[in-house]
């Protein structure tokens, strides 16, 4: 009892020493604690600086600045709660001051009540109109509320009053966030025009042109923000997506291999410039870099199958088997996969693993019979004297399936039976007088032979009908031309069926004979040349090279 007696009067005690402060003592006591507390933020202490605080605040209850002192601590700890009431009690004791407001804003926008945040920072910018910071973050509220309208004018008045480039160009953003791109073209053209180094808006406004689907225009001022940040990679891949957008392929890949000499480890664009050379049929390109690609993702079954495919291509087909069977290990139940490695097995003198792979590809949801896949992995495979019994058979059984009509036909032509070959596509025509594919081809034969000419015009301008930037119906006409002895518009033809398809080489070599005819001899060795370079170990192609250079 008289232990608690003792700490009673001690309390006592303690409360008439803190009543006998003079206004003097409190006010020095207020300051002394102040003090203390702003050492203990420096140190990141904020709890304990809190605490210091608030026995500041209970000696001076009227004080705005420690009621604002507490809230902007607690703020700072994410207490959205305790840093609104502290706020409030600021602004109630101090309604005109604007640091007041602002933190009670930057409150209840931590709380997420957005309206409330907005209604203080109106009041701030009243307070503070000369201060551009408080109407940008007004103008982001009046944007996150949805009212963009009045975000836009906020920002419009601040770049008027500021004339900051910065301003402007977040007024811009705004504008395109709006979907408003003239204006935003507009206000970065401003920006250009005080300072023309200014690469942020030269971005901005290809930015518009490329949001506008003028890709154009678009490339052309990425092209100038390009020239004065040269270290800006951002901008060199937008200048690859525009060119592959544009159907700019060479210019394309060239800003890939620039963008890759500098980003080596970029793996995704490396699979990009794969596909880019692939599209180009440009295989040591494609092959390099899918190879590439696949030190980074071994397991990729697109650069896998694609690597095989290309192989197959350039027939090296131990190695085509090999990239495809790795392929299937990955995907077992891929059935294009199957045929592919059963075409390897044909092409490599394997017909029963050929015949076990077609098998797995029916299993797994291929329509077509065996014989027929036999007679197209024979024809892939350039076996087409092997290929033809089974297309005759199947063509016994369906005399109308256009898809056995046009293998047999192939094969016939290839074996060297034109006369069965002009039959067959001629009934091809019968079923479908429109297709594209067997016009040209047709029209094409004909004009191998020299026979025919007008006839094989007359066929692969309906092709072209059909598919004017196909580069191999181009190039089919180019090549009438030149049995006709009409030299220039060969030259034409099959000068924009290369531009369209420079990784072909079949139509390099068109374009060297039309070169030579023309005396461009240096011109058709150059084509000669890389049609070697495309396809290696025709030694028919270094014959004219070699005669050309007598």
């Amino acid at each position: 009892m008289r232990k608690i007696l003792i700490m009673l009067l001690l309390v006592l005690a303690g409360c008439a020493k803190r009543q006998m402060l003079t206004p003097e003592q409190s006010q020095l006591e207020v300051m002394d604690q102040v003090m203390q507390a702003a050492m203990l933020e420096q140190d990141g202490q904020t709890r304990q600086a809190i605490a210091l605080y608030k026995s500041a605040l209970r000696l001076d209850k009227g004080s705005a600045l420690l009621n604002l002192l507490v809230a902007q601590n607690y703020y700072e700890l994410g207490n959205d709660t305790l840093a609104v009431l502290y706020a409030r009690r600021a602004v109630k004791l101090e309604p005109d001051n604007a640091d007041n407001r602002l933190m009670l804003g930057n409150a209840y926008m931590m709380a997420r009540e957005l309206e409330l945040s907005l209604e203080q920072y109106r009041a701030a910018v009243k307070l503070k109109p000369e201060d551009p910071d408080v109407s940008i973050t007004t103008a982001g509220l009046y944007e996150a509320l949805g009212r963009r309208d009045s975000a836009i004018a906020v920002m419009e008045n601040i770049a008027r009053q500021t004339g900051d480039p910065d301003i402007m160009m977040q007024l811009g953003s705004m504008l395109m966030r709006d979907r408003q791109g003239g204006p935003a073209r507009e206000i970065y053209r401003q920006v250009i025009n005080r300072d023309s180094s200014n690469v942020r808006a030269w971005i901005s406004l290809a930015a518009v042109y490329e949001v506008g689907q003028q890709p154009d225009s678009a490339l052309y001022f990425y092209g100038i923000a390009a020239r004065l940040d040269p270290e800006n990679l951002s901008i060199q891949k937008h200048i690859f997506n525009l060119l592959l957008s544009l159907n700019q392929y060479e210019w394309a890949a060239q800003q890939a291999r620039a963008i890759l000499a500098r980003e080596p480890g970029n793996a995704s664009l490396r699979l990009q410039l794969a596909r880019l050379y692939y599209h180009q049929q440009d295989l040591s390109g494609a092959e390099e870099n899918f190879l590439a690609y696949l030190e980074s993702d071994s397991s990729n079954t697109e650069a896998l199958f694609t690597v095989a495919r290309i192989n197959f291509q350039k027939k090296d087909y131990p190695r085509a088997r090999r990239y495809f069977q790795r392929t299937m290990d990955l995907l077992p139940k891929m059935a294009e996969g199957w045929v592919a490695l059963g075409n390897c097995f044909l092409a490599l003198d394997q017909p029963d693993s050929a015949t076990a792979s077609y098998r797995n590809a029916r299993r797994y949801g291929l329509k077509q019979d065996l014989e027929q896949l036999m007679g197209a992995g024979y024809s892939l495979s350039e076996k087409y004297r092997e290929a033809i019994p089974f297309f005759q058979d199947q063509y016994r059984k369906n005399p109308k399936d256009p898809d056995l009509l046009f293998g047999l036909a192939v094969a016939y032509e290839r074996s060297g039976d034109f006369d069965n070959a002009v039959g067959m596509f001629k009934k091809l025509l019968g079923i479908d007088p429109k297709s594209a594919i067997v016009l040209n081809y047709l029209g094409y034969m004909y004009a191998d032979k020299g026979q025919n000419l007008e006839e094989a015009k007359d066929l692969i301008a309906k092709a072209l009908e059909a598919e004017p930037n196909n580069a191999f119906y181009i190039d089919s006409m180019g090549w009438v031309f030149y049995k006709m002895g009409r030299l220039e518009e060969a030259k034409e033809s099959l000068e924009t069926a290369v531009n369209l398809l420079p990784g072909d080489a079949t139509l390099r070599d068109h374009l060297g004979d039309v070169y030579l005819s023309l005396n461009l001899k240096q011109q058709a060795i150059e084509q000669w040349q890389k049609s070697l370079e495309l396809d290696p170990g025709k030694d028919i192609i270094q014959e004219k090279i070699n005669a050309a250079q007598k």
